[in-house]
């Protein structure tokens, strides 16, 4: 077959062709608007970013500009911000540090009061789980039972006595005391009744040892457990009363005081302080010859048992430490018996060292009795270096001598 030649086409083929090409042309016409536009758009950004530059040439960059200025606005902001908060921060690091400082040390002074009673608890004497209810009851209970008043003061008190008359009476009970050979709460507590009684009781003269000699008979009643019989304090007296002169004294003071006579001792604030330097047996021992002292003094009379026990405390561990200092931890275990207010302390305490530097009263027995135990050469020689005093007489240390006191 041969093939179809150009002549050969038929008019049917002709007129597809046409078709056809008619159909490219509208088609190119169509997308060559499209191609303009994509032209036009290019151009034109082109030329804008032209005058732009020419623009930031001739004027300089204002966007720039006012775009470093609002950042300067912004820093200088923050500065201010910066400042603001660095002043509030460093209040802050002021009463954080003491914030901190004050519950360090709080923690630190519970943690050494945990290790101090965790000692205590295996000892069933201490009684560790009512220890802290019985010191607080003692503690309220000593306003109950002190003198309210020092009756050796004033002259123009209505129950006022010679300070001298006193300390004879006391001399007199410290010998009989050792005599008979009774615990030292039962000197203190005798003491403690006479003083009560004659603080406001009119006695004469004659009746003051019968008032000595009872309250000793009351007090060894209360601490004792084997007392002496009602002859031999008849006998200590030179029979200068009977049994039942002695009997109607007790009867009589029992009656005045309402039988009230549970005074909170002095070694019992004592020995709970000494928890403090774990039971240091040589400062005990100088706050116990301290407290007989106080207790037999005419200026500690009106003073309660708790701050008789700080004070010779205190002034025993200045006797042994001299760069002592009353802490939160020791004023705990006094049971706040200054409350912090270390100057009254330091004033009783000053009071001490100048009576046992200077006596104002004879206590010869006393100080023959600590003598006996090697204690009060050094507590008297501390205070003679520690006292007051501009000067000091040969003669002011009149009570260092073991002479016997004055008989009733």
């Amino acid at each position: 077959m041969r093939p179809r030649t150009r002549s050969s086409w038929s008019v049917s083929d002709a007129e597809a062709m046409e078709k056809s090409s008619h159909q490219r042309k509208r088609v190119a016409l169509s997308e060559q608007p499209l191609h303009d536009n994509k032209l036009k758009s290019s151009v034109g950004s082109l030329r804008n970013s032209q005058v732009d530059e020419g623009k930031n040439k001739i004027y300089g960059n204002s966007s720039q500009t006012t775009s470093s200025v609002s950042l300067k606005r912004q820093i200088y902001r923050d500065d201010d911000d910066e400042e603001q908060k660095s002043d509030v921060r460093s209040d802050d690091d002021i009463l954080e540090p003491r914030k901190s400082h004050k519950r360090l040390k709080c923690e630190s002074l519970e943690r050494r009061r945990e290790e101090l009673d965790s000692q205590d608890k295996e000892d069933v004497t201490m009684c560790y789980d009512y220890s802290d209810d019985i010191f607080d009851h003692l503690y309220t209970r000593q306003f109950e039972t002190t003198p309210k008043i020092n009756y050796l003061k004033d002259k123009n008190y209505e129950f006022y006595l010679r300070p001298t008359m006193r300390s004879i009476l006391v001399d007199w009970i410290i010998e009989v005391h050792c005599k008979f050979q009774l615990l030292p709460e039962t000197l203190y507590l005798s003491i403690n009744l006479m003083d009560r009684y004659l603080s406001f009781n009119k006695v004469t003269l004659p009746k003051l040892q019968l008032i000595a000699i009872t309250s000793l008979l009351i007090a060894a009643k209360f601490e004792e457990v084997n007392l002496p019989k009602l002859s031999n304090y008849s006998y200590i007296t030179d029979n200068a009363y009977s049994n039942d002169e002695i009997k109607q004294a007790e009867f009589v003071i029992l009656n005045k005081l309402e039988y009230n006579i549970g005074w909170p001792n002095p070694l019992n604030f004592l020995r709970r302080i000494s928890r403090c330097d774990e039971y240091d047996s040589i400062t005990r021992t100088l706050g116990k010859c301290l407290i007989g002292y106080m207790i037999s003094c005419p200026h500690f009379i009106d003073v309660v048992p708790s701050k008789i026990a700080s004070v010779a405390m205190f002034t025993a561990q200045r006797i042994v430490h001299e760069d002592f200092q009353w802490d939160e931890l020791w004023d705990y275990y006094s049971c706040f018996s200054f409350k912090d207010n270390e100057i009254e302390l330091k004033e009783l305490s000053q009071i001490l060292i100048n009576d046992i530097a200077k006596p104002t009263t004879q206590l010869n027995a006393l100080i023959h009795k600590y003598k006996k135990i090697g204690t009060w050469n050094k507590i008297h020689d501390w205070c003679l270096k520690h006292c007051t005093y501009e000067e000091l007489n040969p003669s002011d240390y009149a009570s260092s001598s073991p002479a016997s006191s004055t008989s009733l």
